[in-house]
């Protein structure tokens, strides 16, 4: 009978202190989405490999990140999503929009990251499908790269760049 009580006094006693735990990771997580936009580099992959440790309890602030007006923020933002792999899937539409920033390196990061998510990225497919023809060779490169890993969805698309593309489209859809 005592250890019973005793369990139900640690459950009830935990099930308290949770909203607490909560919002220290709350804070926790805010201060290293701060992070990823500093000048430092060290202190933006510090804060990536912060977040990756939380997997996806960061993703409502990541997807707010990924809207942020500082370049920094929205490039580490994609490089973290990426990281955090399929599981990060609900980034997929913003990490699509992305791909047509301004910035070459939001668009690399935000491409890499959608091939990290490999077939859960499909709904990118057409949106990567014009980065084949991006300028930046970083750029087209991930691109084509994340096209591959999302496999036979993409085929179509790649198969009409092949014939239909400018000449770099073309060499980019062939790797």
């Amino acid at each position: 009978m005592m250890p019973r009580l005793f369990l139900a006094g640690l459950v009830i006693s935990l099930l308290l202190a949770s909203p607490a735990w909560a919002q220290k990771d709350t804070v926790k997580i805010s201060r290293a989405i701060a992070d990823l936009g500093s000048q430092n580099p060290e202190t933006r992959w510090d804060a990536v490999i912060r977040l990756i440790g939380w997997g996806q309890a960061p993703l409502p602030y990541l997807m707010r990140a990924l809207e942020s007006q500082d370049e920094q923020t929205r490039a580490y933002a994609a490089l973290t999503c990426g990281k955090i792999g399929p599981a990060a899937e609900q980034a997929v539409p913003c990490l699509a929009r992305l791909l047509s920033d301004s910035s070459p390196s939001v668009r690399e990061k935000s491409a890499e990251a959608l091939g990290a998510m490999g077939r859960r990225a499909a709904p990118a497919a057409e949106a990567l499908l014009s980065c084949l023809e991006d300028k930046d060779p970083f750029v087209s490169g991930k691109s084509a790269d994340a096209l591959s890993k999302i496999g036979t969805t993409a085929l179509p698309g790649l198969l009409n760049t092949l014939h239909n593309g400018t000449p770099s489209a073309r060499w980019s859809a062939t790797i």
